[in-house]
């Protein structure tokens, strides 16, 4: 007899991969409302992405949230039409009350056995009314990226250009964040629109973007009648040079240098609404190690307090592992001040490269990534 598996989708996707993971299926249906469609589908990619599971028949089934009567229809034909002749696995760990009430009326009814995992983690029998599982650890969603730079992307020549926007950014640092700063600059430009051009805020210096040829040229005003000028290209000198992608560039090169990192991405997009399409944040540096998911926010300097403080509840969100991922801040200058104090108080911890000699980062850097991956 074919076992089915049939789970509600409320606002959280990790009860339903956890109860999935834990009871398995031959076959998974979600039913979901036109608010947690998109959870619905991240929930079944992540499904066909479980050892097993790669060619497990997945549906999706729209219902109205307050409906009642197109709520018990539904439930009514799952149960006694579609699958009637199959033993079926409830888990009413999401959605609304009014579906739990229903499908546990309907459900029961069919001879379905029942399930639901409180907050605690414990696996409960409905059915049995008795708890089958204590603590169960909640599973962590592989990182659905809506648009990242895997480090292994990157090309010998995207790594010497990392090195001359350094060298500019440490000679002409007033410069190289007005000129850097993406505000305005076109990811995709009309096709008749070439050429993107900025001036800095602070002097007569000025950037250009070539669309076609994937290109910076900057003219660095030294002084009055003297001028610097860098031109820059390589396969991802967008990454690079705009908003201090460098340095990110630099932290993650360093982390691809720890025996236990895998598959580095940076500037990683994730959406935590409906609508997958358009991201609502984004991590600096994401890589695993062991089985954990770290997180990085990169910056050259201390940074916002605000911006530590969203870092540290995307990081969390659910979407991309929830509370089981190492969260970390890592700064190019001295953690000092407000900064500090909104990292101590908020249990994030810091690593400034400036603290350690070139010959003392790497040891330090491992170090400090090693004590958090225990922790």
């Amino acid at each position: 007899m074919k076992n089915v598996h049939i789970a509600l989708v409320g606002d959280q996707t990790t009860p339903i991969l956890t109860v999935f993971r834990e009871l398995g299926g031959d076959e998974l249906v979600l039913v979901h409302s036109a608010d947690t469609s998109a959870r619905a589908h991240f929930i079944i990619d992540e499904v066909l992405r479980m050892p097993g599971h790669d060619y497990t028949p997945c549906s999706a089934e729209c219902v109205d949230a307050y409906d009642l009567d197109d709520i018990f229809t539904l439930f009514d034909r799952l149960a006694n039409e579609d699958y009637a002749d199959c033993h079926l696995i409830v888990n009413i760990s999401g959605g609304t009350k009014q579906w739990a009430i229903c499908a546990y009326d309907v459900f029961a009814q069919a001879g379905a056995d029942i399930y639901y995992i409180d907050k605690t983690r414990d696996l409960w029998s409905l059915t049995e009314k008795r708890k089958v599982a204590e603590s169960v650890e909640w599973y962590q969603p592989s990182l659905l990226c809506h648009d990242c730079v895997r480090f292994s992307d990157f090309t010998p020549e995207d790594d010497q250009m990392a090195n001359v926007i350094e060298e500019i950014y440490t000679r002409y640092q007033d410069d190289y964040r007005s000129l850097a700063n993406n505000s305005g600059f076109p990811s995709t430009l009309p096709p008749l629109r070439m050429i993107w051009e900025k001036e800095s805020t602070e002097s007569p210096s000025f950037v250009k973007w070539n669309k076609e040829s994937n290109s910076f040229d900057l003219d660095i005003a030294v002084s009055d009648s003297d001028v610097v000028s860098y031109s820059l290209s390589s396969p991802h000198i967008c990454n690079l040079f705009l908003n201090y992608g460098w340095f990110e560039y630099k932290v993650a090169k360093l982390v691809s240098k720890w025996p236990l990192a895998t598959d580095i991405t940076l500037q990683n997009k994730f959406s935590s609404s409906n609508d997958f399409d358009r991201p609502d944040f984004e991590i600096d540096i994401m890589f695993k190690a062991e089985g954990r998911n770290f997180c990085i926010e990169v910056k050259t300097s201390c940074g916002k307090p605000s911006a530590l403080r969203n870092f540290k509840t995307s990081g969390r969100h659910q979407s991309i592992g929830g509370d089981g991922n190492v969260l970390l801040f890592v700064s190019l200058s001295r953690v000092f001040g407000t900064t500090r104090a909104v990292c101590e108080d908020h249990n994030l911890p810091y690593f400034a490269f400036n603290d350690y000699s070139a010959q003392e980062l790497e040891a330090a850097f491992f170090a400090f990534l090693e004590s958090h991956l225990r922790s």
